[in-house]
């Protein structure tokens, strides 16, 4: 009995002596199971432990912030389209007190067309330019009929109604004025033209624009045929004051 529990007691203790070595290697073993498969876990979960990460989706905030630098980052295109109309306007007071108002609009600049301007034989659609507007003469002689006219003079252009079309030595003018006395308040329109020659070439398929610096109307006040001396108010673009007034057609190049 005492030599067999001697005998158990000496079979016990190298046993007792491995177990801290045990231990550690059993450590070992997990940590290394953790490392590389999850302890029991297959070549999958390796894979997916290495998958790269995808960048998240960018919120719609980003988004738009994106596109709002990309369009204030782009060149703005050139304009284009037909040129602008152009109105001025020309008060005057002869010496007799009689006082008036004359209004020009013109625009856009476009090809002259022999359907539009049928009296003047000499314009060329390929290379002339026509100006089609309007003009109106009012009588602001307050208790009085006035039967003023006016005068439009072309410098650098030509002027045209629909009756007449300056060339061939005449005058590049017109007159206009009603038929009898205007009433206080009445006004009368007519249609007029403005050509400006050899205003596209190859060079220029679109026109050119600088020449209409240079191109003006000089509108004066008619008074029983004579040019009305009075004052002069102008109002409109480029429009400089003088015995009638200077309009220069600058505005009209514009897009």
């Amino acid at each position: 009995m005492n030599a067999r529990t001697r005998s158990l007691g000496r079979s016990r203790r190298p046993y007792l002596a491995d177990r801290p070595a045990r231990r550690v290697a059993g450590l070992l073993a997990v940590a290394t199971c953790l490392t590389l498969a999850g302890c029991g876990g297959t070549g999958a979960a390796t894979a997916t432990s290495t998958q790269a990460v995808a960048p998240p989706e960018p919120t719609t905030q980003q988004t738009t912030q994106t596109q709002a630098t990309t369009v204030a980052t782009t060149p703005a295109a050139a304009p284009t389209g037909p040129s602008p109309e152009t109105t001025w306007t020309i008060h005057a007071t002869n010496p007799g007190g009689y006082a008036d108002r004359a209004t020009i609009t013109l625009g856009p600049v476009q090809h002259f067309s022999a359907t539009d301007l049928p009296q003047c034989q000499q314009g060329d659609p390929q290379t002339d330019a026509e100006i089609p507007g309007t003009l109106t003469l009012t009588n602001e002689t307050r208790g009085f009929s006035d039967q003023s006219g006016i005068q439009i003079m072309a410098i650098g252009a030509l002027i045209a109604d629909p009756n007449n079309c300056p060339g061939n030595g005449q005058l590049p003018a017109i007159v206009f004025s009603a038929d009898g006395p205007l009433p206080y308040g009445q006004s009368i329109t007519e249609k007029i033209w403005v050509i400006v020659t050899l205003y596209y070439d190859p060079n220029h398929p679109n026109g050119t624009p600088s020449m209409l610096k240079t191109a003006e109307l000089q509108p004066k006040f008619v008074d029983n045929g004579a040019i009305s001396t009075g004052p002069v108010q102008l109002s409109g673009p480029d429009a400089y004051g003088g015995l009638g007034g200077d309009l220069f057609l600058t505005s009209l190049g514009r897009r």
